[in-house]
């Protein structure tokens, strides 16, 4: 079963929310499983895991959220996108990074 760690911010505003996922309760088989023989959560399409483990993976961490994330195809960069655009992107937009300005828009790494 998948689970988001909630951070608690001290003095962030409510309206900001964050959590990250752990490695455990996904489809993912070795080498991306949990380290424990269980299935692993990976979110990556550019690892080397099974396409429909993470499509599978993916749509369990959809669930838990207000929107569907900006999923990105990431670079180390100086690239920033609008998660709210990049949502709606036919295809993964390259970026190193996301933001919203927006309620409900989720932004991912």
């Amino acid at each position: 079963m998948t689970e988001l760690m909630m951070p608690d911010w001290i003095g962030a505003p409510a309206s900001v929310g964050a959590g990250s996922t752990r490695r455990s309760g996904g489809l993912s088989r070795s080498p991306f499983d949990d380290g424990s023989g269980g299935g692993g959560l990976n979110l990556g399409n550019r690892a080397g895991d099974d396409p429909e483990a993470v499509r599978l993976n993916r749509l369990q961490l959809r669930a838990l959220l207000p929107s569907e994330p900006a999923w990105l195809h990431q670079v180390h960069g100086t690239t920033v996108v609008d998660a709210a655009v990049a949502a709606g992107a036919a295809a993964p937009m390259e970026a190193d990074a996301s933001f919203t300005t927006q309620p409900g828009v989720v932004c991912v790494v």
